[in-house]
């Protein structure tokens, strides 16, 4: 968007998940707003057993990470998000910067994606679930330079992919994201990596059902750029840089 448990998602923990817990997530259908939003294709017979969870964890963090903040909250929320059983998610994201930034010149804002799915085990007397990725980690940048920044995220998936060997069907889907804002400073590049919150329940979805929802990044401070970046599940300093000119 991500430990190895219902509801979580494929990439780093984040962090102390005791002060400061922001709003909770929401999640509401709004049909009126969304009624020119439709599906790209009719549901899967196994759709209804499927959950769509807007997982926790975000789609990876950054493993140099540190001075973690839980009293501040950005955040995102979004119109008309949906999500089709034959592969597609698609919702217009605006997220709300909270905390410290450095002083720079210029910044940039960039939203990354990640679809996990989780399966069941397949033995009944096997505990725990099976994770695999259904589409690789994405991302876009924001359609503006003034704030609020705003995201178009246009995202397929494979929603038949099998599970690992022993694994059941597909159980949960899990849609994680991370919030990356790239400052320009006089001595060079920062990265602030804000990844989806683990600290509160997540919303869910329904397929085809178009719907209003939001929740929390966890807020870290910016890093000047450095070697080492990028260096966990995701390379997004190469993402960014193969992307986009300033």
């Amino acid at each position: 968007m991500i430990g190895c448990g219902r509801g979580a998602s494929l990439g780093m923990s984040a962090g102390d998940a005791s002060p400061g817990l922001p709003e909770a997530a929401t999640s509401d259908g709004d049909p009126a707003a969304c009624q020119n939003e439709s599906s790209d294709a009719s549901p899967r017979d196994a759709a209804s057993s499927v959950r769509v969870i807007l997982a926790a964890g975000g789609a990876f963090n950054e493993v140099t990470n540190s001075g973690y903040d839980g009293s501040v909250s950005p955040s995102w929320r979004a119109r008309c998000f949906l999500v089709s059983p034959s592969g597609h998610i698609s919702a217009s994201v605006a997220t709300t910067f909270a905390g410290r930034a450095p002083s720079a010149d210029d910044h940039r804002d960039f939203l990354f994606s990640a679809v996990t799915g989780i399966y069941a085990a397949g033995n009944p007397e096997a505990t725990g679930v099976l994770l695999r990725r259904l589409a690789a980690i994405s991302g876009v940048a924001s359609s503006t330079r003034d704030d609020p920044p705003v995201f178009a995220v246009d995202v397929a998936f494979d929603p038949d992919a099998p599970g690992a060997v022993g694994s059941g069907p597909l159980d949960e889907i899990d849609i994680g994201f991370t919030w990356v804002r790239v400052y320009r400073t006089a001595s060079g590049l920062a990265y602030q990596v804000l990844p989806g919150t683990s600290r509160i329940a997540p919303p869910s979805l329904a397929f085809d059902q178009p719907a209003s929802v939001g929740s929390s990044f966890d807020y870290y401070p910016a890093i000047s750029d450095n070697p080492s970046l990028g260096g966990g599940d995701f390379d997004y300093p190469a993402w960014i840089r193969d992307h986009v000119t300033w």
